[in-house]
């Protein structure tokens, strides 16, 4: 996986504060500059890839980036069709003998799928 130089700043960003947890670095009123300058520049970058000028906000972005991705995924959640399966000779059998109820006379008499008397 290669990383841009955008990711690059955000992540020596979030280095250059060892002891905090991302509740801290990411709090809007603690949040340190160049941190913030880093994810500014890679919300540019990331405007720029989806659009010509950048979005209104950031809750906009979001909801872009999602909708993509649901377009994205939806082929992979799509339910597959069910193939029917082709009875077994047994099986057929077993079916005829159950529909037309006489066990001896199938036993006696061969009939072919189309249900028809072949003797």
């Amino acid at each position: 996986m290669r990383l841009s130089w955008n990711e690059i700043r955000v992540c020596a960003a979030d280095f250059a504060h060892p002891n905090a947890t991302l509740a801290d670095l990411y709090d809007p009123d603690l949040m340190s500059v160049n941190l913030r300058k880093a994810h500014q520049a890679l919300d540019r970058a990331v405007d720029h890839l989806y659009r010509r000028s950048s979005f209104p906000s950031d809750r906009e972005r979001v909801e872009h980036l999602l909708a993509l991705y649901e377009k994205m995924i939806a082929p992979l959640s799509a339910p597959k069709p069910k193939r029917r399966r082709r009875r077994s000779e047994k099986a057929h059998r077993f079916a005829l003998q159950k529909y037309y109820g006489c066990c001896n006379l199938l036993s006696r008499t061969s009939i072919s799928r189309a249900g028809r008397n072949t003797a």
